[in-house]
């Protein structure tokens, strides 16, 4: 037996028969030994923690998990003990970042919590650690209270934040679980009233067994708010209801509005200074039914303004499109002889092309590829089936660049080469690298074109910006443009012809970003038909992190994988995505002169950089995208193999690929890069956008595979794998809002999978409401889920289709 042993039994022996003083000395022999084993410093730190040695425990329990120890033995111990002695906050992080804590929710969860006591940001932190979770949790009923314990913390994050509709979100994931949620029943009451949840207490059975679990004070509550709900309260309960005093802080705030609709519901009269403090209540829902119910049409300026706190509550979409149908802005026309045909792009991304017909005027929106399957090309064919030819069209427009809405463009001209096609100036210039690639991945018989018809298209495109007209036979088409927000050049348009106007926003985003700005429409705007698309529409993938947040994870992301010698790979849309993460790493190394890590772009990413910098000159921002240390990896290689490089840099690490394709596809450079780096453990691949699930992306996010193919080869995955939010479309919140603003007579929903349903873990009931929910339940006026190769017509009011299955 050797020292370290026998110190060892000695001291446990001794402890044993309550012999402590005799154990004292030997657990502090054995402290000043070395090569100490885990079950060793599992003992030490037991025995410094009951005499109360806090500085010897956070060193003896570093050792164990720098050696790999339970992290469930000991980071509890690690962090009540730092908690007690007050040591520095960077000693707790540093247990966070170093010890896989980040993937075991259960020793997470309370460095978070103590962490965002102390005031530190844990928000990012907290959005990983639900994800782990709910994969854990999908997996095995046994996570159900560690994951029922991360949601709740992070809804009271979210409302910190006052991101309402992102809070709703995780509390319904809770409040449908199909499971005994009695010990949390106070909890999940207390969060529904804060966000105006309650209703759903009311009307489901589950959550109505679940009230009689409720403490005294959270059942008062409930009883008085839901007579005052079905107008049944009396003015002595209301009087008694403002006189208590409520221990809850959330039910302490809500207590005033409460204060205010019960005086409603009795049928008193609300003080302009009592409407004045509901108004500081903006991000809930309540204050804006009160300020609403009492200034009828007047609040809604308010609502307007704050909508996206409360797009996601039905009652809110029904109220507001009621308001802006009484303000009856924008006189409403006969659509009767109006048709709209999705040739694409309706219930999935890719394809788009909308054919636009009025009273016999016919413009094409959009001529996109499919993004996946057989068939690239949209079927045309139903041109011929409703006997329109190229002569009958007057006109293509192409809203932005990206291929499944410009790539078709090319094939069309072929078949119909008078037909004008128009799009901005940036479009076009981008459209003649994009397009120009798309020969890499398929055959001219696969597209239905060769190089030879790109140019003589490009060469036909009329550049075009703000206001124009289209001749059309007797008439005229009267085009605008309004700058989308989704990349450069992108543009929503607004058709009118025959008194009836059609506004199809393309993808659009309302966020600026460090490359464009946000959608801006005129408050004026209102529309006949909305054709808009809705690509997060029931995902909620966009709503639940600022523009500034999201910057902060990716940076946070990188400098993680950095810090730990290994390389990050950023698949990315050549076109947009690229660029924004080039500017953001700019923007946050502004100070240096250069980038303390290497970064590299490759693929497609390189031409685009190269026409975004000549516009973003123009606009006077000075910041070039390929300065300060972005090399363009192909320098490096262009007289060797892309491989040598790839192994000789990779080898070195600390190193940020920014390459083409962002799903990852055969061939593409990010592919390329992605097999030497998916079996590095200290490595990382994260993806910045939309990824099909058709794609080997799709399948590593979502953590399905543990071998991935790449490239016709299979790769095991031991590299972190992560997604970063950086979202250039519209959220759900921002889709609702602008289609009820513009009034429109009817909403066309395309660019999405409209009706699917975000499924959680053994929850039950609409979780996450969709973009087509919230519209289809609470407008009076028709909401289409648009599909492909669908031709939809008006007749009195309403809207017919008919599908074409050729």
């Amino acid at each position: 037996m050797g020292r370290n042993e026998e110190l060892f039994h000695k001291a446990v022996f001794l402890e044993n028969r309550h012999r402590f003083q005799e154990a004292a000395f030997y657990y502090e022999e054995l402290a000043k030994q070395k090569d100490i084993t885990l079950d060793m410093l599992h003992a030490l730190v037991q025995y410094f923690y009951k005499i109360g040695n806090y500085e010897k425990v956070l060193s003896l329990a570093k050792e164990a998990l720098e050696k790999g120890g339970d992290l469930e033995k000991f980071v509890p111990i690690f962090v009540e003990v730092w908690r007690k002695a007050g040591s520095k906050i960077e000693e707790l992080w540093g247990v966070y970042e170093q010890y896989g804590v980040s993937k075991q929710p259960k020793v997470c969860l309370p460095i978070l919590q103590q962490l965002w006591a102390q005031g530190e940001n844990v928000y990012l932190e907290a959005v990983e650690l639900c994800e782990v979770t709910e994969r854990l949790f999908a997996e095995s009923i046994a996570y159900q209270g560690i994951y029922m314990d991360v949601i709740l913390f992070l809804i009271v994050l979210e409302i910190e934040k006052e991101n309402f509709p992102q809070a709703r979100f995780h509390l319904r994931k809770l409040l449908f679980l199909q499971s005994d949620l009695s010990n949390k029943a106070d909890e999940l009451f207390v969060c529904s009233v804060k966000l105006d949840l309650l209703e759903e207490w009311w009307k489901n059975e589950n959550l109505k067994n679940l009230s009689l679990c409720l403490c005294e004070e959270n059942w008062d509550f409930f009883l008085i708010v839901q007579k005052m709900h079905q107008r049944k309260i009396t003015k002595e309960e209301w009087q008694q209801f403002c006189q208590r005093t409520f221990v809850d802080p959330f039910l302490a705030e809500k207590q005033f509005l409460y204060m205010v609709y019960g005086k409603l519901a009795i049928g008193e009269e609300i003080s302009s200074q009592e409407i004045e403090k509901v108004k500081q209540f903006h991000t809930h829902w309540l204050a804006a039914k009160i300020v609403v119910m009492v200034d009828g049409l007047k609040g809604y300026d308010f609502l307007h303004h704050h909508f996206i706190h409360y797009a996601d509550v039905g009652e809110s979409v029904r109220i507001f499109h009621r308001l802006e149908k009484t303000r009856g802005i924008g006189k409403k026309h006969d659509l009767d002889q109006v048709t709209i045909t999705v040739l694409g792009g309706g219930e999935k991304i890719g394809g788009s092309s909308i054919l636009i017909s009025v009273k016999g005027h016919h413009i094409l929106l959009d001529a996109g590829i499919y993004l996946e399957g057989e068939n690239v090309i949209p079927n045309y064919a139903l041109l011929d089936q409703l006997n329109i030819s190229g002569h009958d069209i007057d006109a293509l427009i192409i809203t932005h660049a990206h291929i499944d809405h410009s790539a078709a463009a090319p094939y069309l001209h072929r078949k119909y080469p008078n037909m004008p096609i128009y799009a901005t100036e940036e479009t076009k210039q981008l459209m003649e690298v994009i397009l120009a690639d798309l020969f890499k991945q398929y055959r001219a018989e696969e597209i239905g074109f060769d190089e030879a018809d790109l140019y003589k298209t490009l060469e036909h495109i009329k550049c075009v910006r703000h206001s124009f007209f289209i001749p059309s036979k007797d008439d005229e088409w009267k085009v605008t443009f309004y700058y989308a927000g989704h990349i450069l050049g992108a543009v929503a348009v607004l058709l009118e012809i025959k008194g009836v106007s059609i506004f199809y926003t393309g993808d659009f985003s309302i966020t600026d970003q460090k490359t464009v700005k946000g959608m801006v429409l005129p408050s004026n705007l209102h529309v006949d038909v909305l054709i808009t698309e809705n690509t997060y529409g029931s995902l909620p993938m966009n709503a639940c992190m600022s523009r500034k947040e999201q910057e902060e994870q990716l940076i946070k992301q990188i400098k993680k994988v950095m810090d730990r010698g290994g390389n990050i790979l950023i698949p990315a849309f050549a076109l947009g995505r690229a660029q924004e993460i080039i500017l953001i790493l700019h923007e946050y190394f502004q100070s240096n002169r250069f980038f303390p890590f290497f970064v590299y772009i490759d693929g497609l990413v390189v031409e685009v950089s190269h026409i975004y910098d000549s516009y973003l000159s123009l606009e006077g921002k000075h910041v070039s995208l390929l300065t300060k240390g972005i090399w363009e990896a192909r320098s490096f290689y262009r007289q060797g193999s892309l491989e040598e490089f790839i192994e000789r840099v990779m080898s070195q690490g600390k190193n940020c690929i920014i390459a083409s394709s962002g799903m990852l596809a055969d061939g593409s450079a990010s592919s390329r890069y992605a097999e030497r780096i998916v079996s590095d453990k200290k490595s990382a691949i994260a993806f910045s956008g939309y990824v099909d699930e058709e794609s080997a992306g799709h399948s590593l996010l979502n953590h399905q595979v543990n071998m991935v193919k790449l490239n016709g080869r299979l790769y095991a995955v031991e590299a972190e794998i992560l997604s970063i939010r950086l979202s250039a479309h519209a959220s759900r919140e921002e889709v609702i809002k602008n289609a009820v603003s513009l009034n429109p007579s009817a909403v066309f929903l395309v660019h999405g999978d409209h009706e699917r349903k975000y499924s959680v873990p053994r929850s039950q009931g609409e979780v996450y409401p969709t973009v087509f929910s919230l519209l289809k339940n609470n407008m009076t006026v028709p909401v289409i889920a648009a599909k492909n190769h669908t031709v939809y017509t008006f007749l009195r009011g309403e809207v017919f289709e008919w599908r074409y299955n050729g």
